[in-house]
């Protein structure tokens, strides 16, 4: 038990003495958590290692791109035409096509082949003073992304260039910087640098350079010459032959620290410095295609760097068709020469015949001074896939890359004009009156005073919209952009790929706004292609701004792919994406009116560049300063467009032919080996014989009968009533009653034209109709006894007509109404029965005249005992047929973006077979205008909300037409 205690007694001691050492305690804890804390920074240490080396390029990555003989950076970029044969543009100074891979140092297999000792000094110098000792990195730089040392620069430019600057990737570039110097030594370094460093634009590596600036090899540069190279290394984008102060400069403190350095002695510094470089001259090469290359090279830099496509290693297949551009190019140049009066190329970019040549249509006024300096564009794509088959660049002194340039488009664009008129209920045969309307009348919008075709001063009256379409007849096209509505044509023309205004209010906008707008040739073939692949955009998406639109679109392209001269596929556009724009049918209604060939021959004649011997929609545009024309056209497989004009903005120099026929020789000469083919016609699509110009039905007196194009459905109702039978006093020349005497009748059939044409029908000699009726033949004094009082003599009437008036008076017998057609009716047919009862100021009969329409005589007869009788005639014009009405604008369901001052054009399309008296528009069932005279357009000041609108028209017999639909405006 003793023994016991004190092992306790002990045990207690102890833990009293523990007690007061907390310190040992606290040393235990602080011991774990030192341990714990060395643990978790390894443990971060060590995730951050992992994430800084995941997909750390290999340490050989810059041998496999420089290394000889099979580094694909030693290779230059080349483009190549679609079938990977011909070389169209090398991404290299043509100077530099002696250049050679140089050695340094030991590595040097021969003199020879050694860069020049005072370039790799220079250089040093320059970029990485402390070359030869550092790992291959240096701290400084670090944080502001800069790369301090040749290593680095390498590792930067060539292997993490698609990486973006941060501290990992500064890390990851000093870690690859030491990796690489340690495995293939400080002189290789030296030696891919050199052979790779850009001296200029499509200028690398220091034999390249040197060839391009000394006309030798960088192996037997001066002193001067290697520190001069050096200096435009660091400013690559200064061009030394432009002789930039800054360079002499640069170069001259280089060879200065290099004399501190000890690289050089004082007599190589001062001969160095005194030497007069002489700089060899540009060397000159023409290209084929400089226009497409400098395409290509936009479009590929939305998808691949640019800059390392520059440095070389790539093969990039192209869309050209070499041989037709070989056409387009010398048919261009023959074309313009021809207009120009000088001496034409004899044949094509590689010395074969110029084949297109033999289809230049002869010009005509060829001995009216030609335009100093005329300028041509041609494009030609594959409307089927979107691929630019041949390009052809304005050729203006200074401007590279000379394409795409945007040009006033005159009328060009107006087939979108059109095709919104079309996606809004009108179609070819639509009624058009073309007008010289007076700016600010409010009837419509001013005219431009010079438009591309029309006739100057010349105006048509009523023409069809196929008609005013192809011939560009202003007046009429001014109505229909006032029908339209602008905002409805620019939402129309973006769809279509074309740049539209930004930011402009719609309002006092015109048909000048429209047609000086601005669009590129490619643009344009773009938005014809369109309408030649039946309503479908075809091409590639995320191309960028190439100077083709891709906004919500694709884009025409020049790439097919993209090959690493190790075989690699960067880029594979060969399968077009395709897009639809508008339904088939709104484009064939368009493409029917642009291949209508005899609809153009009132401006252009017969026959014309336009005309190629198969089907093809094409459009010709002269600018109102005759110093810009187009011609663009399609077939089903191809879409050519061309633009002429005169750089020095000379007026009156150029004419739409000039265009026309350059379109005209490569559009044969291009489908030459291409089987005809029509223009398909879709499902929904109708054909109705119509009276022209009013696109109604065929009556019997209508001069001029055409086949109309209909969207199914649209097809016209109405009998023609723009041509109409008068009777005429032909001693007076107003309009005959029933009682003017037979013989002083003719019948006429006049073209009714509506109030504000009156000016242009006086103007042209077109006789009118008179308004007014003949009173000089006048009917017997009425007896109060036998009369009608309602309705009333020359009353519009329709449906049940009831009659009221007076019947009876001295020795009744009895009376009857009868009725009979025209003016004077062959026979009379009687209403109801005869009546024996007299009538005074009552009610006479009834008439039923559903069915009838047109003019009508009703005869009260009253008679007597001994049989005479008594006669009182009233002249009716029997109309059953309602008015005709279509809303163009707003569609059912528009939405519309609110913002202030927003005006929403509301416009009707009204037909009636006699007179229209009334069109009413409400919104919201409240009436906010009543149009008496066409056209039917009120401009709404829109707010924020959902709407309804409803529109009636009512013609003089009480008859009517309601349409209504809803749309929005939204914030």
């Amino acid at each position: 038990m003793r023994i016991v205690s004190q092992t306790i007694k002990f045990r207690q001691q102890r833990q009293a003495k523990e007690l007061r050492k907390p310190w040992k305690k606290l040393g235990l804890i602080s011991a774990l958590l030192i341990s714990l804390l060395l643990a978790g920074v390894t443990l971060v240490g060590l995730f951050f290692f992992v994430d800084l080396t995941q997909n750390l390029p290999p340490v050989g990555t810059l041998a496999s791109l420089l290394e000889p003989p099979n580094g694909t950076l030693l290779q230059p970029t080349r483009l190549y035409d679609r079938t990977h044969e011909h070389i169209i543009l090398t991404l290299e100074n043509p100077a530099a096509a002696n250049r050679r891979y140089l050695q340094v140092g030991k590595n040097s297999q021969e003199s020879s082949n050694q860069v020049s000792q005072y370039l790799v000094d220079a250089t040093i110098t320059a970029f990485d003073p402390y070359f030869w000792h550092h790992p291959g990195f240096i701290l400084t730089g670090m944080t502001d992304w800069s790369h301090s040392t040749l290593a680095q620069q390498l590792i930067s430019t060539l292997v993490l260039d698609a990486e973006q600057p941060s501290l990992k990737r500064n890390l990851r570039e000093m870690m690859l910087a030491t990796q690489v110097t340690a495995k293939f030594g400080r002189e290789k370094i030296m030696e891919w640098y050199l052979n790779s460093a850009q001296y200029g634009e499509d200028i690398y590596g220091a034999d390249a350079a040197a060839w391009v600036y000394f006309g030798k090899s960088a192996t037997r540069l001066s002193l001067a010459e290697a520190a001069m190279l050096t200096a435009i290394a660091e400013t690559p984008p200064i061009n030394p032959l432009s002789g930039s102060p800054n360079l002499k400069e640069q170069q001259e403190l280089i060879i200065q620290r290099m004399l501190v350095d000890g690289l050089v002695n004082g007599v190589e510094a001062r001969q160095a410095l005194e030497e007069d470089i002489k700089f060899q001259d540009s060397v000159e090469t023409w290209q084929l295609a400089p226009a497409f290359s400098s395409l290509v090279l936009k479009q590929l830099s939305s998808v691949l760097p640019v800059e390392r496509i520059r440095r070389g290693g790539y093969e990039i297949i192209t869309s050209l068709d070499y041989g037709l551009q070989l056409q387009a190019d010398c048919a261009s140049q023959i074309q313009r020469a021809r207009i120009m009066g000088i001496e034409q190329p004899a044949d094509t970019y590689d010395g074969s015949d110029c084949e297109a040549d033999d289809l230049l249509p002869t010009l005509h006024g060829a001995d009216e001074k030609p335009p100093e300096d005329l300028n041509a564009e041609v494009v030609i794509s594959d409307p089927q896939s979107g691929q630019i088959l041949a390009m052809v660049g304005e050729d203006v002194d200074g401007m590279f890359p000379p394409y795409p340039a945007s040009h006033p488009s005159g009328s060009i664009l107006s087939p979108f004009l059109y095709l919104t008129a079309f996606s809004r209920g009108m179609s070819p045969a639509t009624l058009l009156w073309d007008l010289p309307i007076n700016e600010g009348s409010g009837t419509s919008a001013p005219i431009p005073s010079s438009l591309a075709q029309g006739i100057p001063g010349s105006y048509h009256g009523p023409v069809s919209l196929r008609m005013a379409f192809v011939n560009d007849y202003k007046g009429a096209a001014a109505e229909a952009l006032r029908q339209v509505g602008i905002e409805n044509i620019w939402l129309t023309e973006k769809q279509f790929g074309i740049t539209t205004p930004q930011a402009r209010s719609s309002s006092g906008v015109d048909l000048e706004h429209i047609y000086t707008q601005e669009i590129s040739l490619l643009d344009s073939v773009q938005a014809y292609s369109v309408l030649a692949n039946q309503g479908i955009m075809a091409g590639q998406a995320d191309i960028g701004d190439t100077g083709s639109n891709a906004q919500n679109g694709l884009s025409s392209t020049s790439i097919l792919r993209v090959v690493g001269v190790d075989e690699r596929v960067w880029l594979d556009w060969t399968q077009p994406q395709s897009l639809p724009v508008v339904s088939p049918q709104i484009a064939h209604l368009t493409t029917d009116v642009l291949s209508d060939e005899n609809a153009r021959w009132p401006t252009l004649g017969h026959p014309n560049g336009l005309e190629i011997g198969r089907p093809a929609a094409a459009k010709v545009s002269l600018t109102a300063e005759a110093n810009n024309a187009w011609a663009v056209g399609y077939i089903p497989q191809l879409s050519i467009g061309v633009w002429m004009g005169d750089s020095q903005g000379e007026l009156g120099r150029i004419t739409a032919e000039m265009p026309a026929g350059l379109w005209h020789a490569m559009m044969q000469y291009a489908s030459n080996q291409m089987p005809v083919e029509e223009f398909k016609i879709p499902t929904g699509i109708s054909q109705v014989q119509v009276c022209d110009p009013s696109g109604l039905l065929v009556s019997k007196i209508c001069p001029a009968v055409t086949q109309g194009v209909f969207l199914e459905g649209n097809e016209p109702r109405q009998i023609d009533n723009l041509y109409q039978k008068f009777y005429i006093n032909r001693e007076s020349g107003l309009l005959a009653t029933i009682f003017t005497p037979a013989d002083m009748v003719d019948e006429k059939v006049y073209l009714v034209i509506p109030e504000q044409a009156e000016a242009w029908a006086k103007d042209t000699g077109l006789p009118i109709p008179p308004d007014a009726y003949d009173y000089s033949y006048t009917p017997p004094t009425a007896s109060q006894d036998v009369q009608f009082t309602v309705p009333r003599m020359f009353d519009h009437v329709s449906g049940q007509i009831s009659f009221t008036g007076s019947a009876g008076g001295k020795d009744f017998s009895y009376f009857r109404l009868q009725v009979g057609q025209g003016l004077y009716p062959q026979k009379w047919i009687q209403i109801g029965e005869d009546v024996d009862s007299p009538v005074n100021h009552g009610y006479l009969g009834t008439w039923d005249t559903t069915g009838l329409d047109g003019s009508y005589i009703v005869q009260l007869m009253v008679v007597r005992q001994d049989k005479k009788f008594d006669l009182a005639n009233l002249q009716l014009t029997i109309d059953n047929t309602p008015p005709e009405l279509n809303i163009i604008s707003p569609k059912d369901d528009d939405q519309f973006t609110y913002k202030e001052g927003k005006i929403i054009i509301m416009n009707a399309a009204v037909n009636d077979n006699q007179v229209l008296e009334r069109v009413e528009f409400f919104v919201d069932d409240m009436l906010v205008s009543t149009l008496l005279e066409p056209p039917y357009i009120i401009p709404w000041h829109a707010q924020p909300g959902e709407y309804t609108v409803k529109i009636t028209a009512y013609d003089l017999a009480g008859n009517q037409d309601t349409k209504q639909l809803s749309f929005s405006v939204i914030k």
